[in-house]
């Protein structure tokens, strides 16, 4: 189905169900069409698997960005259906109109789809939320070095198509082999959104229950491979990451001079993309920065200016002349630290929360209908789902 999405081919044709009923109807016993256009990526993730969408929609050198979007409304509308739910859909308010046009088109597909559905009248169970945000609106969390399991195999290990491939050691000598990280490995599934201290405890635990019966030969299974990758990430560099990203150091006080914090990264030995993370979380935490500063930080980076100058066209600012629009007020969550180096909370998290607590506002949430009583606070949401306009994997929160 992946092939077909990509092509654009989100239902079956009638000629092609005609060719069916005239070749292969003795052999077929039941055939029905499933309005699915969309992939199941985790319990509580998809995606629409249409990665040129993010090119299509931003680049100024494209013209499909419509004919895009169109597609986009279908298959979320889909998603609805699967999940048998008519939801309210809301965007957040920003300055660039692509969650805007988004939120217009589903609301349109979703009336023209349960017009049709006469199963779905009449039927009183709270509404749910779909919000629709644009990728600018948590520029800051795709760039950190997120220190969950799942997070540092995939910034730290090879990974294509969700394959780890590995060497393994036997009597014949040395095989290639390996394993598929998806939901049929519960142990992934139970470990990859724990915090890498937490999987570190966690996996010597489970090695010994493993070789206690017999399971494996040596039980010798260690975190020593992932514990060298974390040092090519000096603690250093990434205490300055969530600096810059939280605008306090861990003792809570605020960053005063955010360059003082960037310069030392930029004077150091790191990688190139390294020293661009560190820039743009530098440039985040002031909403942008003076031209001055930026040719000074460009000399810096190896004339790679672009993949940060670009960060403009998605809706963020990088020139403090052109920041009109006041960062998002974030919640205090203090409280709920563990780790240091795990102070950042993505902004969506807020999000989830107010919207099933009813707390988010008309204005910085407009909605596309009639606003239902249970987003004035008079009742309960039962969830929100959450799509990232043109990200790749977008979350479904119970």
């Amino acid at each position: 189905m992946s092939d077909l999405m990509s092509e654009g081919i989100t239902n079956c044709p009638d000629s092609l169900f005609n060719k069916l009923r005239t070749y292969c109807a003795k052999a077929i016993r039941v055939c029905k069409e499933l309005n699915i256009s969309f992939l199941p990526y985790e319990s509580q993730v998809f995606t629409l698997d249409n990665p040129d969408a993010f090119h299509s929609i931003y680049s100024t050198h494209r013209t499909d960005k419509d004919t895009t979007l169109q597609k986009m409304a279908e298959q979320i509308v889909t998603l609805c259906a699967t999940l048998d739910e008519n939801p309210g859909v809301r965007y957040k308010k920003e300055p660039l109109d692509n969650a805007k046009k988004l939120a217009q088109l589903v609301e349109n597909k979703l009336g023209e789809h349960y017009e049709l559905d006469e199963k779905c009248k009449g039927k009183s169970k709270t509404q749910a939320q779909l919000l629709i945000v644009d990728r600018g609106f948590d520029p800051v969390s795709p760039i950190l070095h997120e220190l969950t399991y799942q997070a540092m195999v995939y910034d730290l290990i090879s990974i294509e198509n969700d394959t780890y491939k590995y060497q393994s050691k036997d009597g014949a000598g040395a095989k290639e082999k390996q394993s598929i990280l998806n939901e049929e490995d519960d142990l992934w599934t139970e470990l990859r959104h724990m915090h890498i201290a937490e999987v570190s405890e966690e996996i010597p635990k489970r090695v010994k229950e493993i070789s206690a019966n017999k399971k494996i030969k040596d039980g010798k299974i260690t975190m020593s491979g992932l514990s060298q990758l974390m040092k090519k990430m000096p603690s250093f560099r990434k205490q300055i990451s969530k600096d810059l990203a939280l605008g306090a150091d861990t003792e809570g006080q605020k960053v005063k001079d955010p360059m003082r914090t960037l310069l030392p990264v930029l004077l150091q030995k790191h990688s190139t993309y390294d020293k661009i993370r560190a820039v743009l979380l530098y440039i985040f935490s002031l909403n942008g920065t003076t031209e001055e500063n930026l040719r000074k930080i460009f000399q810096q980076i190896d004339n790679e200016s672009n993949i940060i100058l670009n960060w403009d066209r998605l809706g963020v600012p990088i020139h403090s002349s052109s920041s009109q629009q006041r960062k998002t007020a974030r919640k205090d969550r203090s409280h709920e630290e563990t780790y240091q180096l795990s102070r950042w909370t993505p902004v969506i998290k807020d999000v989830m929360e107010d919207a099933i607590e009813n707390k988010l506002e008309t204005r910085e949430w407009p909605h596309k209908s009639e606003c239902p009583a249970a987003w004035n606070g008079s009742g309960a949401v039962r969830y929100a789902i959450i799509l990232e306009c043109v990200n790749d994997y977008s979350p479904v929160s119970q």
